[in-house]
């Protein structure tokens, strides 16, 4: 034995276990290396030794006897080109870091990987839970781990133990949230899942046990950690033990304080149990509280036509949805707010059209206007309408081209008596548009009551450009119209100018602007 082999025995017999460690890094000797694996003292010297052996069979030997789960995984770890040794590794050895160890050489040969191997070649459900636990996998060889999953056990424990939150998150997708009996599995996915609130939700509304709700708030924030504090105050409240779905029904339809009953309506999600409870319990804002809950748009509809809470029925047909669920309600609902807002929902203007024509309330008929933007179908409910809001409402809707107007109705009955419909419209737009509307439509106007309100009464004006003198544009057009229709006699008695629209005029000139008439 030369000097430099006595030297390095003596350095991996060394008393300090980070220069055996180094000694060994540098030893070629299997026999020896093996002797060191097998019986040093230190767990990491053993694992070093390990690193420098390649013979499967020692390998094999020492990862399953009654080694420390260390340096078995270490061994596993080294093994080459032995999938089924390895297989039957993942599937009965109790430590999940030989297991691990395990995974991460199958498909291995001559020290390189296929990716494609484990999609294509590993059959066993185990090993592939145990692939899709692991991160690191290629994110594809997990996928495809999980995709060949169907026990739902497996898929319970991958969605409990994965490292990566993103692979738990498709294995309860895979299970099916509602179907997780393991309030941690849930837990998890109130505080990881942040794509989908409306999920988390869910997934804490499942929850019975209050150290994990507190959990979730402690590792949350805004609206999910709100519900679980309230959650957690609700159970707290009850004793932590609530029973089945039925006892929190029970307590949602009761006399107590609305707080606790809305607490356990927090807890349901069946859309038919919140639609008993929107029907029938004590609390309006339970009630409502329920109905807030509820997305089928059918069940919607049966709460909406009960009619013994007007509130709840309402806030019933603000969720729906369905156009013809809608229509109906529209049109054959006894409650007028019920119809009011069912309208409120429809965009067919014939429907609408028709409901403006023949609803009993004009507060219906007004909603349905409102959604009307086309004015032949406008044009016809005004003609046939008996209630002057939704003439009114009609004729506003002429003036939202306007960018100035500010949905005001003024004087609407000095039009009211106007048999025309254009000179209604026209008469409309002169007393409630912007100035250049009012002056444009003026001209087209020949009602002379509406003219004379207008060359007295319009406020709009400017100052001349010299001296503090002031204006009135839309007067002034108005009494232009006025003497354009032979009332050249009201414009003189008045002492109407119209030059600047100010009743002036002594003598026939105007001691505003000097117009000489």
């Amino acid at each position: 034995m030369g000097f430099l082999d006595k030297l390095l025995k003596a350095k991996w017999q060394d008393d300090d276990p980070q220069v055996r460690i180094e000694a060994v890094k540098k030893l070629n000797d299997v026999k020896l290396l093996e002797r060191i694996a097998r019986n040093d003292e230190s767990e990491d010297v053993r694992v070093a030794a390990l690193e420098n052996i390649h013979v499967n069979s020692i390998l094999m030997d020492i990862a399953k006897n009654d080694f420390p789960c260390k340096v078995r995984a270490a061994a596993v770890g080294n093994i080459d080109d032995d999938d089924e040794f390895l297989i039957e590794t993942v599937k009965s050895d109790d430590c999940i870091d030989v297991r691990r160890a395990a995974i991460s050489r199958i498909g291995i040969k001559n020290g390189r990987y296929s990716k494609s191997y484990l999609r294509d070649r590993v059959d066993d459900k185990l090993v592939l839970a145990e692939i899709a636990k692991d991160s690191s996998f290629y994110e594809n060889d997990r996928d495809s781990a999980i995709e060949r999953i169907d026990d739902a056990s497996l898929l319970e424990d991958i969605a409990k133990n994965a490292l990566d939150f993103k692979f738990r998150k498709k294995a309860i997708l895979k299970i099916g949230i509602n179907k997780i009996a393991d309030e941690q599995i849930i837990a998890d996915v109130a505080i990881n899942y942040i794509s989908s609130k409306s999920i988390r939700i869910f997934a804490i509304n499942k929850i019975r046990d209050v150290s994990l709700l507190e959990e979730i708030a402690k590792n949350t924030d805004g609206e999910i950690r709100n519900h679980a504090i309230n959650n957690a105050e609700f159970l707290s409240e009850l004793g932590g033990d609530v029973g089945d779905e039925q006892a929190l029904v029970k307590v949602a339809k009761s006399s107590e304080p609305s707080s606790i009953c809305k607490g356990a309506v927090n807890m349901i999600d069946d859309d038919a149990v919140l639609a008993d409870i929107a029907v029938n319990a004590d609390h309006e804002d339970v009630r409502i509280h329920a109905v807030e809950k509820i997305y089928d748009d059918s069940i919607l509809e049966d709460i909406a036509k009960d009619l013994s809470n007007s509130n709840v029925s309402c806030l019933a047909v603000e969720k729906i949805y369905n156009k013809s669920i809608l229509e109906d309600l529209a049109k054959n609902s006894p409650d007028v707010d019920v119809r009011r807002i069912a309208v409120e929902g429809i965009k067919d203007e014939n429907v609408l059209a028709e409901i403006a024509k023949n609803d009993s309330d004009s507060r219906v008929c007004c909603a349905a206007v409102k959604n009307i933007i086309n004015e032949p179908i406008l044009d016809g409910i005004l003609k046939s309408t008996p209630y002057d809001n939704v003439k009114r409402e009609i004729l506003k809707n002429r003036l939202y081209s306007d960018s100035s107007y500010d949905g005001t109705l003024k004087n609407y009955s000095l039009i009211s008596h106007i048999p025309d419909l254009n000179q209604q419209i026209s008469a409309f737009r002169a007393l409630n548009g912007s100035r250049n509307v009012r002056i444009d439509a003026i001209k087209y106007l020949n009602d002379v009551k509406v003219l004379k309100y207008i060359a007295k009464n319009d406020g709009d004006y400017v100052f001349w450009k010299i001296g503090n003198r002031k204006r009135y544009p839309v007067r002034s057009e108005a009494i232009t119209k006025l003497m354009e229709l032979g009332e050249e006699d009201y414009v003189k008695s008045s002492r109407l100018c119209p030059s600047c629209g100010n009743a002036k005029m002594v003598d026939g000139e105007c001691r505003e602007c000097g117009r000489v008439l």
